[in-house]
């Protein structure tokens, strides 16, 4: 009884791993259908990404000053302005702005009609410029709006240079 028990399980196993697998190559070969095989910069040139809204927290601005080499010498004043929030001239450090219309960013060049699909994991980010109209304040909401504005096709298995521009209210 405990060999027929074992068997049929077995057997519901092997099924199992065998529908998942077809299944997981079902959903592959139909993803690779839905992206062009090759950068389409027209289509891509233009495109808006979804908005993208966020609240910086005093605790994200205080992990992001650290990222970014502040309070190497915890007594420095200058430094703790960013990293303590009980600092009577805690502020923000202008660039976090640009930070975080980035997460996950390779996501959203998912939706954008003349990308092929990519390794994300070999996607650099090369260059920033910033201009900013107003400071940041801490807990309100930022809106970043997201647009292709350049395309250069480096040639096929070497990439592309793809110009954002990032405009946050």
């Amino acid at each position: 009884m405990y060999i027929a028990i074992s068997a049929t399980l077995l057997l519901i196993l092997v099924v199992w791993l065998l529908k998942r697998e077809y299944v997981k190559r079902k959903t592959a070969q139909k993803m690779k259908e839905l992206f062009p095989k090759t950068l389409l910069p027209d289509k891509c040139i233009g495109y808006k990404f979804p908005p993208k809204k966020a609240r910086i927290s005093t605790n994200d601005a205080i992990t992001y000053h650290l990222s970014i080499g502040f309070s190497q010498d915890p007594t420095d004043d200058n430094d703790l302005k960013f990293t303590y929030e009980g600092h009577p001239e805690f502020q923000l450090f202008p660039m976090i702005g640009t930070a975080f219309p980035w997460c996950q960013v390779y996501k959203r060049f998912m939706f954008c009609p003349g990308i092929p699909m990519f390794k994300p994991q070999l996607m650099l980010h090369a260059e920033n410029r910033t201009e900013f109209c107003a400071p940041i304040e801490l807990n309100k909401e930022i809106e970043a709006v997201m647009e292709i504005g350049a395309v250069s096709d480096k040639g096929e298995r070497t990439g592309a240079l793809i110009t954002l521009l990032v405009n946050s209210y």
